[in-house]
């Protein structure tokens, strides 16, 4: 098991490289945003299944990304 103070370490280090990787993206041009967001929403398809925090999360990333909720919603494949 991983001592307790490197998974925290561990946690903010990922919190940080999100909050990076947010911020490149977020200086893309708008379609490589919403591309962006589709690929997100086929890594949450993959398994053939949209599990609740999954879409939660697409909404609260392209929200932060500046991608609207009816472009979210435009993108999102049919399985």
């Amino acid at each position: 098991e991983t001592p307790k103070s490197i998974r925290t370490q561990m946690r903010y280090l990922e919190k940080a490289d999100v909050d990076a990787a947010i911020e490149r993206v977020r200086t893309l041009p708008l379609a490589e945003r919403v591309r962006t967001v589709k690929l997100m929403w086929v890594m949450a398809l993959c398994d053939g299944e949209l599990h609740p925090q999954e879409e939660i999360v697409i909404y609260e990333m392209a929200d932060q990304l500046g991608v609207d909720r009816a472009t979210v919603i435009s993108v999102q494949p049919d399985f």
